[in-house]
């Protein structure tokens, strides 16, 4: 009776809370000491693949230039004018 007025009476014992809670204590342990050197980033690769953003950004900058120059040198076709679409 105790234990149903005061919240006890899920169906688990104390005794498999505690064993639940060990369980998850273990686990979190064993993640925390599988981070090996080679699971760890250095400083190294974080610039080298930051040196890659200024290159791909100049290369993504020239692409609507270069869409415009091969849009202007194109015959007009039909009821589509090509030079005339812009989407910048």
């Amino acid at each position: 009776v105790g234990e149903l007025c005061c919240g006890g009476g899920g169906g688990e014992s104390s005794g498999e809370r505690r064993s639940q809670r060990d369980k998850k204590q273990q686990l979190i342990q064993q993640q925390q000491s599988s981070n090996s050197p080679a699971d760890k980033v250095g400083i190294g690769t974080v610039l080298l693949l930051s040196s890659l953003i200024i290159p791909f950004n100049i290369a993504y900058a020239q692409m609507a230039t270069t869409f415009i120059v091969q849009g202007s040198v194109m015959k007009p076709w039909g009821m589509i004018d090509a030079p005339m679409m812009n989407n910048a």
